[in-house]
């Protein structure tokens, strides 16, 4: 049986040939102002799965883009991982004392968006996520990242689209190859593969 053929988005593919051009975000009014304020941050210079940490945060924000995402969804992609989170120790701001001089950058709403991303646990989002464990109206209620006790906190419906949509944008930019085997069964990771037995498993760019 042959599969319906879909005839082209003209739209998707005008947008979409726009972002491959390698200098697309300096011409995204948007996210601009945003890019040599990262820079400066030295991003260009972190090493990040299979590029720089500037690569990385670029690409989920190009992918946000070719989806047609609203402004604060398009920032939080370009700054998903600014104030650190469980997976990566690479903190660009300091969530302490930085937190306003941010806001003035980006608006209320974009930082918190990044804020709430950066520091809720990540991991029980997706599983909770993929298990459909939400309220009745969306919002989610899940912990945040530390030692226990964790404190809980609740996501708001919109928070909720937000950060799957950009989780999916981060996931397909990353996870290939090594990447794969690294996170094996996530959310819920092979624990019976432990790092201090397969170590040279976990190392990029992995078996060669």
């Amino acid at each position: 049986m042959s599969l319906p053929f879909h005839s082209l988005d003209a739209a998707l593919f005008t947008r979409a040939q726009t972002l491959l051009d390698e200098e697309w975000l300096a011409r995204d009014a948007d996210l601009a102002p945003m890019l040599p304020v990262v820079l400066a941050r030295g991003v260009g210079q972190d090493w990040h799965k299979a590029g720089t940490f500037r690569h990385h945060l670029i690409g989920v924000a190009r992918s946000l883009s070719l989806w047609n995402q609203p402004k604060d969804v398009r920032l939080l992609g370009l700054l998903h991982s600014v104030y650190g989170n469980a997976f990566v120790d690479l903190v660009k701001f300091d969530a302490s004392s930085e937190r306003e001089g941010l806001k003035a950058l980006i608006g209320e709403s974009a930082e918190h968006l990044v804020y709430l991303f950066c520091t809720m646990s990540r991991t029980q989002f997706v599983a909770q996520l993929l298990a459909g464990d939400l309220a009745a109206d969306g919002s989610m209620t899940l912990q945040k990242n530390g030692p226990e006790p964790r404190q809980s906190i609740k996501l708001t419906p919109y928070e909720v689209a937000a950060f799957a949509i950009v989780s999916m944008a981060d996931s397909m930019e990353q996870w290939f190859s090594w990447q794969e085997d690294i996170y094996s069964r996530f959310p819920n990771v092979d624990a019976s593969r432990q790092q201090s037995v397969h170590w040279a498993a976990s190392l990029w760019p992995g078996p060669m």
